[in-house]
């Protein structure tokens, strides 16, 4: 049986290209035109639109879940009701992302 392949997210920068297994990531966030991807405990900046990303990455895995946010659903631990049918998910790492009321559809991948 063959093992399923890992997808890589490569993140160029300048001359220097580093290959990012999807699953490795914890989550992504924009900062105006540039995406901050972390994975491992690093931050890594890449250049792209979070329409254009999310094109790029495996959806079964990583999910939109705020204008500006996509999130590794593996790597949610919790889940907290906020205001305006709004969450706050805590990642195993610790750190919080809002799920926005428009992707609360996107609640079924963490219940």
């Amino acid at each position: 049986m063959k093992k399923k392949e890992v997808a890589m997210l490569v993140i160029k920068d300048g001359a220097r290209s580093t290959a990012i297994p999807q699953d490795q990531i914890e989550w992504i966030d924009a900062a105006g035109d540039y995406m901050c991807v972390h994975a491992g405990g690093k931050t890594h900046i890449m250049r792209s639109t979070m329409k254009k990303l999310e094109t790029e990455l495996d959806s079964s895995l990583l999910q939109r879940i705020h204008r500006s946010t996509i999130v590794n659903i593996r790597e949610v631990v919790d889940m907290q009701p906020h205001i305006n049918n709004e969450y706050f998910l805590t990642l195993k790492c610790g750190h919080t992302v809002k799920l926005s009321r428009s992707y609360k559809d996107k609640l079924k991948y963490f219940t």
